[in-house]
């Protein structure tokens, strides 16, 4: 229903109520105790995203669900710096490898 009312495939959604991902669509959205007039947003999973480094910008796909971790895997393939010496910043503030770009 989401997908033909909002043209997001389905495997491109990601959920949120309050803040809070509904995971990965393995349970119903019965099990999520949803109230009458509660808001969902959905937020498109997949993305690029331009990272500027040292070399100059480059443009990465990503899904909103990644970890930064596998963001900075991404960067490696594309350019070949290793995820040790890289730092990934967003509004000054160092992003940390175990957390999700939906975060």
């Amino acid at each position: 229903m989401i997908e033909s009312m909002a043209e997001v495939q389905t495997k491109e959604q990601i959920l949120t109520l309050d803040g809070r991902h509904l995971g990965d669509g393995s349970r119903k959205l019965s099990e999520y105790n949803i109230k009458n007039g509660s808001k969902l947003h959905l937020i498109q999973g997949i993305m690029e995203i331009v990272i500027q480094t040292n070399q100059g910008p480059i443009t990465v796909t990503v899904e909103s669900s990644d970890t930064v971790g596998r963001v900075k895997e991404k960067i490696l393939e594309k350019k070949g710096i290793p995820v040790h010496d890289q730092i990934l910043l967003f509004d000054m503030a160092q992003l940390m490898n175990d957390k999700m770009l939906l975060d």
